[in-house]
């Protein structure tokens, strides 16, 4: 395991211990860091493993919270995501949307209208465009694969598109060089409070248990918030509600240069299509969830349910164009609220302290992770007697460049083609996907050029990533960096052609055994495989 850090624990107390590495605990973690804080970070699974790697891929103020009227989290929402969109360029992307009105529509267009402009209102001084109406014709020019409704015209508005998992894993790069401990799949077993207030945890790191202490804990675990919970302290009624959210993902046969939001038949929700890595993204559902979040995984109702909502927009041929290709499908943790239904609990976040320096963080939503870290940080500081201000709302995050994106990503794409013997497509995937770092994935295949050859014909990654994803970004398993450090696999077919020579370079990098090696391809054949079953049988 040659250039793999490995994780020697404080000999002191840290300052913080987080629980959980999904979106929430990496923002905690960056943030306690920049403040000068001893943190540990510790994920059971992969970091971004759960719901933080199965999300809507959005950055939004949140358009459908305004019928519900809440403002304020709208506001808020907003306000992130103009700081996201400035210090996280290259994860973080302008997205048009499309709003159709039809005479069907349960929503008047006039509800729409005041909508929007009270959504821009709420945005204030934010660089996206305004919302524009347009004409039934400007529709139907637009996204002519759309079935014959009467239209009442339209509207376009913009929010914001970002990769979720590389979202989380930059997050806990710049934690690293802050000087955090974040290891991932090192399970919290046990938690105990001694007499002096403070905490002393149990965590199973590499087949070994070890004990550290802590001044004060985080539980980021989402929808594990109880059981992490019941660990500190005596059982105590639920503080979190499950609702279950699937994607589909799917490669289509016409074009489709922006999201549409459209009325679920029949109901009062919304669903998107949006264009995502050259194919279409649809979600979501919104179900109460009660098994085991283990084992959570799109159903056949799931799927037969977005089917239908595409049956009744598209065009018979567009929909025949389809072409399924993956299901993506996580637990929302929203806050338990008794005898109240998923969808109409409110999306807004709740910090939860009991007992006393143990923070739980309720609800919440890619948004507004900063925004959380930093309060729940300012609550670690005050409690510390710590004074030292968040820095995160100006600080780009790692691997985002401080001049413009288009200005960066051109030059940035030249300079990698006239140095490195890639293609257009590579250099550009690797601009997108690790910013201003491109150049560290790049320098890896200069000792190797066997690294730069392309990984599969489908897509442009190479193999300089994997060497990257497990000395530099924690890649421990094949399935890390398949689903969470490049999303290879959806592409269609899995990226399969790929599964053998990345497994070549675990073994080679990271010393995983043949045998072990094995159990991992063959469970990443099976989830793929389990997956078309499930898709075939709505799609044939």
């Amino acid at each position: 395991m040659q250039g793999i850090e490995l994780w020697q624990p404080h000999k002191g107390p840290y300052d913080v211990v987080i629980i959980g590495g999904g979106i929430q605990g990496a923002g905690i973690a960056r943030d306690a860091a920049m403040r000068g804080l001893a943190v540990l970070l510790c994920e059971r699974d992969d970091f971004a493993q759960a719901t933080s790697s199965n999300s809507s891929k959005l950055i939004h103020g949140g358009l459908r919270y305004l019928e519900r009227l809440e403002m304020p989290l709208v506001y808020e929402s907003l306000r992130e995501r103009a700081i996201l969109l400035n210090c996280a360029k290259h994860l973080v992307r302008p997205l048009k949307f499309m709003i159709p009105f039809s005479q069907a529509s349960r929503r008047p267009p006039w509800r729409f209208r005041l909508g929007l402009r009270l959504y821009d209102m709420l945005a204030g001084k934010d660089p996206l465009p305004r919302y524009q109406l347009l004409q039934p014709k400007q529709i139907k020019q637009s996204v002519d694969f759309l079935g014959s409704e009467r239209l009442r015209g339209g509207a376009t508005y913009w929010d914001c598109q970002m990769d979720d998992s590389r979202l989380v894993i930059h997050n806990i790069l710049a934690a690293r060089e802050a000087g955090a401990q974040c290891i991932n799949y090192s399970p919290v077993e046990e938690i105990r409070i001694e007499d002096s207030g403070a905490f002393r945890l149990t965590i199973r790191h590499q087949g070994k248990h070890v004990s550290v202490k802590a001044k004060t804990v985080v539980n980021a675990s989402g929808p594990w918030i109880d059981d992490v919970l019941n660990m500190a302290t005596a059982k105590q009624p639920p503080l979190v509600k499950h609702a279950k959210g699937i994607h589909l993902v799917l490669q289509a046969g016409f074009p489709l240069r922006h999201a549409l939001l459209l009325e679920v038949p029949g109901e009062e929700r919304i669903f998107f299509i949006m264009p995502w890595n050259d194919l279409l993204l649809v979600g979501t559902t919104d179900t109460p969830y009660d098994g085991m979040l283990e084992q959570i995984r799109a159903v056949e109702d799931d799927v037969a349910y977005l089917h239908r909502c595409l049956a009744h927009h598209l065009t018979r041929t567009a929909l025949k164009q389809l072409k399924p290709i993956a299901t993506m499908a996580g637990v929302r943790p929203l806050t338990y609220v008794k005898g109240r239904s998923t969808r109409d609990i409110s999306r807004h976040y709740r910090i939860h302290e009991e007992p006393r320096n143990l923070w739980s963080i309720i609800g919440g939503k890619y948004t507004v992770h900063r925004k959380i870290a930093e309060k729940i940080v300012d609550k670690i500081c005050t409690r510390l007697q710590v004074h030292r201000p968040c820095r995160t709302a100006t600080t780009p995050l790692v691997g985002s460049p401080v001049e413009p994106w288009e200005q960066f990503k051109r030059q940035a794409v030249t300079l990698c083609q006239k140095n490195y013997p890639f293609s257009r497509a590579t250099a550009e995937h690797l601009v997108h996907n690790y910013g201003t770092r491109w150049h560290k994935v790049a320098e890896v295949s200069r000792s190797e050029p066997t690294l730069a050859h392309a990984l599969t014909s489908a897509a442009p990654h190479i193999g300089a990533e994997v060497v990257y994803a497990i000395i530099h970004e924690q890649a421990r398993q094949l399935e890390d960096f398949f689903v969470r450090r490049t999303k290879l696999f959806y592409q269609p077919g899995g990226s399969m052609d790929a599964l053998e020579l990345v497994a070549t370079i675990f073994q080679r990098v990271l010393g995983t055994s043949q045998q072990e090696l094995a159990v991992q391809k063959q469970n990443y054949r099976q989830r793929y495989e389990v997956g078309q079953e499930l898709l075939r049988a709505t799609f044939s």
